[in-house]
Order: structure tokens, then sequence, then C-alpha cells
């Protein structure tokens, strides 16, 4: 309710980090699904994928955390801490949510050799 009434600059950043962490989700249950496929045929692709894996979940991680910054930060009367914690946000959807995707790709080729 308190990010409804934020400046309309502030819920459209809202908005782009909730996109940018709707895609990082979805893209990462893809991974999951790769890798639960891949260790039915071939192991060795399993884990192949594994560390790409781990960093995934933790810039997924990453990214939860800035959500839950900002939806707090929105709640509360505008201030000077509230355009930083919108661009901390946003800096980091673009920096590295934006990466989850291409270690979805990296995941799914498996072992290439």
């Amino acid at each position: 309710m308190g990010w409804l009434a934020a400046p309309a600059s502030a819920q459209f950043g809202a908005r782009r980090t909730a996109e940018r962490l709707d895609v990082a989700v979805a893209s990462s249950r893809e991974a999951t699904a790769a890798l639960l496929w891949q260790s039915k045929d071939n192991p060795r692709d399993m884990l192949a994928g594994g560390v790409p894996y781990l960093i995934q979940w933790g810039l997924l991680a990453g990214g939860w955390m800035h959500a839950r910054i900002l939806t707090a930060a929105l709640e509360l009367p505008q201030d000077a801490d509230t355009a930083r914690r919108l661009l901390d946000a946003d800096f980091y959807g673009v920096h590295s949510l934006s990466r989850i995707p291409s270690l979805t790709e990296v995941i799914q080729a498996g072992e290439i050799v």
C-alpha cells in the first residue's frame, strides 16, 4: 500500500526490479529442471553445472534481499535513503540479476567436451 503512494519514478524502479526478479526466478527454474533432467542421462553434465548453479542461487538471493529492502523503503516516508536504495536495487538488477539467464544457458549446456 505504501509503495503505491510513492512518486512515479520510485514506482517505476520498483516495477523494473520486480520484473527483473521474475525473469531471474523463471530462469533459475529452467536451470533446476535442466539439472534434474541431466542427472538421469549423464551425471557429468549435472556436475558440470554445479558451480554456475550455486552462483545463480547467490545472485538470486541478493536480488531477493534488494527487493525486500526496496519494499520496506517504499513503505516509509520518502527520504534521501529511499532514492539510494532504489538506485542500489536497480544497479543490482542490471549488473547481477541479468547474469542469471546466461548461467542457465551454461547449466543447460552441461559438459561440453
